[in-house]
């Protein structure tokens, strides 16, 4: 049961940046070179107006282990 005063879960995917797929994941891989550094583009679709004004910010990415 959700309690009304809190907040709605946000929701997630999880991406995993690494040299060889993690059994199970490859539709959640992005090859990575080894030494090399990356960067990520964010592309939204259809946002909304937080988006455009600034009150919707990108969490930043989470090491997994």
């Amino acid at each position: 049961m959700a309690l009304p005063w809190a907040s709605p879960p946000i929701p997630h995917n999880d991406l995993y940046f690494e040299p060889t797929a993690p059994a199970s994941k490859e539709g959640r891989w992005i090859k990575t070179t080894p030494g090399k550094g990356w960067f990520v583009y964010l592309r939204l679709y259809g946002p909304d107006g937080p988006a455009f004004d600034g009150r919707w910010k990108r969490r930043d990415f989470e090491e997994l282990r």
